[in-house]
């Protein structure tokens, strides 16, 4: 009986996380405003222990640029046709997030860390910027939680700009828990 009930669940019975990644982000302005996106996703250590077995070729427990380029081909680029995983709204407005680029992978103590870079151009003047960011993986095989300590950076926004942050935990009135996000603020000085 237990055997028909997984069976007629299908991927249901299985639809848990198996890769936890710690994300951070830092907003890029100019002196028209938002530029871009940087991000750093840290994955958990066993992940990080498959990427290094899979891809650390002279097994030095770094990752140089040709293994880095690697990962972004195989690890990294299929996520493309799923908006590397980005839901971001600016003003309310839904922003596709198309492209990356400055694709890199280092060690973060002891952990294999991507940086990338979002191109995210938005103008800000005298109305403020809303900006609605959150990282969901559709099939659940993917828990990306933003770090408790300092989820989000204004980068040098501090002579021109002023933002302001909440992290909503995603946890609904239900009990059911949805994506992270944050939900940021900007305002030209």
């Amino acid at each position: 009986m237990a055997f028909l009930l997984v069976c007629g669940l299908g991927a249901y019975a299985w639809a848990h996380p198996h890769i936890f990644i710690d994300s951070r982000i830092t907003l890029i302005f100019d002196e028209k405003g938002l530029v871009a996106i940087q991000e750093e996703w840290v994955f958990d250590e066993m992940f990080g222990q498959f990427i290094l077995e899979d891809y650390d070729a002279n097994k030095n427990k770094k990752l140089e640029p040709a293994e880095g380029k690697k990962i972004k081909a195989e690890a990294f680029d299929n996520l493309k046709d799923h908006g590397y995983f980005h839901i971001v709204k600016l003003n309310g407005k839904p922003f596709t997030v198309k492209t990356v680029t400055d694709f890199s992978v280092a060690m973060v103590k002891g952990r294999v860390a991507y940086r990338f870079t979002t191109p995210c151009r938005k103008a800000i003047d005298k109305t403020p910027l809303d900006i609605y960011f959150s990282l969901s993986d559709p099939t659940v095989y993917t828990d990306l939680l933003f770090t408790k300590d300092s989820p989000l950076s204004g980068g040098a926004a501090a002579e021109k700009y002023t933002v302001t942050h909440k992290l909503d935990d995603g946890v609904q009135p239900s009990g059911q828990v949805l994506a992270q996000s944050l939900l940021i603020k900007v305002k030209r000085k």
